[in-house]
């Protein structure tokens, strides 16, 4: 009887050895995974920056292209307006005979 009591005891102490090693591993994997979490916002938070990053770069960019497009119209109308001057001084002139 007592050896019974002795199994049953030891059987009870490993099974509670047991819980104990699957409680530890389930708090581990607990564990990787909140620090895998913890990561994976860390990239979200970097990856949301470096496209705010971007956006930035683009509307400078599209700044710089519109101030670009307003000076090449400036250019082109300044030179139209040159043009239409030449076309009438030219038009004035008269043309002398040489006798």
């Amino acid at each position: 009887m007592e050896e019974m009591l002795a199994e049953a005891a030891t059987a009870a102490e490993a099974e509670r050895n047991n819980r104990s090693a699957s409680q530890d591993e389930e708090e581990a994997e607990d564990e990787e995974e909140a620090a895998l979490l913890h990561i994976s916002e860390e990239e979200e938070e970097e990856e949301e920056e470096s496209v705010e990053d971007e956006a930035a770069g683009v509307q400078e960019g599209a700044g710089a292209a519109a101030e670009a497009a307003e000076a090449y119209k400036n250019r082109r109308r300044e030179q139209k307006r040159l043009g239409v001057c030449y076309e009438r001084r030219r038009a004035m002139q008269v043309e002398l005979p040489l006798d």
